[in-house]
C-alpha cells in the first residue's frame, strides 16, 4: 500500500481509537500530552502540510487547539493533504532537510500518523497492530532523516549519533534489514546485510516500536554491544 492511500486508512484507524475514549487520558509515551493533544498534534500537522504543498513553503505553525468535531476534522486535514500531494507528488516544496517532491510529506505525514497511533494505543492498553511492510517503511524514512540530519548537522541532538560502531536492525517478518554505520562525520545506513557490532531483530512491528522508543529493547532480540545500542535510543529522536 503506498502512502496516501494508506494515509486514509491509517487516520480511520487512529479515529477508531478516540470514538469514546477519555480524551484527557494521558499518553505515557509522549510526556505531558493526553489523548486530546496527541489528536490536534496530528490533525495540525495535517493541515499543515497540506497547505504546505499547496504554496510551496511553510505556513504559519498551527495554534494547537482542538475542534468541536474532533474526528471530522482529523479526516478533513487527511483529504486536504491526500488531495494536495495527489495534484503533482513532484512538485518541488520546502521540507527541513532541503527541497523535496512534494511526496514526501504524504510519506512524512503517514509515517508520524503510524507513530502515534501507536501511542493512543499503548494509552489505551490495546493491543497496536500494523501491516509489517508499513512498519519496515517507517523505519526505512526514519533513518533517513536520522541520516540526513546528524551529518548535515541540522540537529545537534543527532549530531551526537556520529562517532563508531555499526547497528544492525533485522526484520523477521518482511523483507527488511537496515544496516547503520556511525562514523566521525556522518551517520549512513544500506538495506545491505553484513556484519554489525550490535543487531536488533524482530517483527517490522516491534523493530518499529523499539526504533521510536516506544518500546523497550526487551520486545526484541538484541545480540552484541548493548550499550551502543543505549547510546542511538537516548539521542536518536527527531
Amino acid at each position: 500500500m503506498t502512502a496516501l492511500p494508506d494515509l486514509r486508512a491509517q487516520t480511520d484507524a487512529l479515529v477508531g481509537l478516540l470514538n469514546g475514549a477519555d480524551l484527557s487520558l494521558p499518553v505515557p509515551t509522549c510526556p505531558g500530552w493526553t489523548l486530546a493533544d496527541l489528536a490536534v498534534h496530528v490533525g495540525d500537522g495535517q493541515h499543515w502540510a497540506a497547505e504546505l504543498v499547496c504554496t510551496g513553503t511553510p505556513p504559519p505553525q498551527p495554534r494547537g487547539t482542538a475542534p468541536e468535531d474532533l474526528e471530522a476534522w482529523l479526516r478533513h486535514g487527511t483529504d486536504l493533504l491526500i488531495e494536495a500531494v495527489a495534484k503533482d507528488p513532484d512538485a518541488q516544496v520546502w521540507t527541513f532537510l532541503g527541497p523535496r517532491p512534494a511526496r514526501f510529506w504524504g510519506r512524512r505525514m503517514r509515517n508520524d500518523l503510524l507513530v502515534h497511533r501507536a501511542d493512543a494505543a499503548l494509552a489505551l492498553g490495546r493491543e497496536f497492530q500494523a501491516e509489517a511492510a508499513t512498519a519496515a517503511d517507517a523505519l526505512s524514512e526514519g533513518l533517513d532523516l536520522i541520516a540526513a540530519s546528524a551529518t548535515s548537522g541540522l540537529s545537534p541532538a543527532l549530531a551526537m549519533l556520529r562517532g563508531r560502531g555499526v547497528l544492525k536492525f533485522v526484520s523477521t517478518d518482511a523483507p527488511g534489514v537496515w544496516t547503520v554505520r556511525r562514523e566521525p562525520e556522518a551517520v549512513t545506513w544500506t538495506a545491505e546485510d553484513g556484519p554489525a557490532d550490535v543487531t536488533v531483530s524482530g517483527g517490522a512491528v516491534d523493530l518499529l516500536l523499539v526504533f521510536s522508543r516506544r518500546s523497550s529493547p526487551g520486545r526484541v532480540r538484541v545480540s552484541g554491544d548493548e550499550e551502543l545500542l543505549r547510546h542511538w535510543l537516548e539521542h536518536s529522536a527527531f
